[in-house]
């Protein structure tokens, strides 16, 4: 569900890419200690026939203070406490104990040859 809109993108670079084009997307992916979660894209990318280059530069904890932090964004402040309840349930349910911030640069195949 979190990387709906880079597979969307992905999915259309083909049709839109340059054929010596680059594709370059920043984002934020889930994952553990072991690095991001972003296996649901390895098929996708084969289908479009694109090679894929990700590069995490930064990741920070899921600890309670940054849970708190991202429950702090909600634009109604009086439903704040439910918001933090909903992330933690959701990093619980993903597994995720980190969150990435990455780079993607994505090219046709035939152009990286």
């Amino acid at each position: 569900m979190g990387l709906n809109v880079v597979r969307r993108i992905l999915t259309q670079a083909p049709d839109f890419l340059a054929s010596n084009g680059l594709c370059q997307l920043m984002g934020s992916a889930l994952g553990t200690s072991s690095g991001p979660q972003l296996s649901s894209l390895e098929d996708l990318v084969d289908e479009a026939q694109l090679n894929v280059k990700v590069s995490c530069y930064s990741f920070t904890e899921l600890n309670q203070q940054n849970v708190t932090l991202f429950g702090s964004t909600v634009m109604d402040a009086s439903d704040r406490e439910h918001a933090i309840e909903a992330f933690q349930s959701h990093f619980r349910r993903m597994g995720a104990t980190h969150l990435f911030f990455f780079v993607l640069q994505a090219k046709h195949r035939l152009a990286s040859a």
